[in-house]
């Protein structure tokens, strides 16, 4: 983080690190939901169809508050990554 010191008695910050919300966040590569076909040379014949957004796994630790998270949960079927 960076500061203005001008006033030594209020200084005011100027500049912020980004930092996850919470100490535990996989961040997950896209989803496919329609894995790319190719020809016997390795030609691309249709690309794939990946599912819009961004997906990330959370594991709350403590006292972490995960409630902001709630109306963005999902439980799927089959998972691709979990939490060893």
């Amino acid at each position: 983080m960076e500061w203005d010191n001008s006033d030594p008695d209020n200084p005011i910050p100027t500049k912020w690190e980004r930092q996850q919300n919470y100490r535990n966040t996989d961040i997950l590569p896209k989803v496919v939901l329609t894995p790319a076909t190719f020809d016997d040379e390795g030609n691309e014949l249709t690309p794939a169809v990946y599912e819009e957004g961004y997906f990330a796994n959370v594991r709350l630790v403590g006292d972490e508050d995960g409630d902001a998270l709630e109306p963005f949960k999902v439980e799927p079927e089959t998972p691709q990554r979990v939490w060893a």
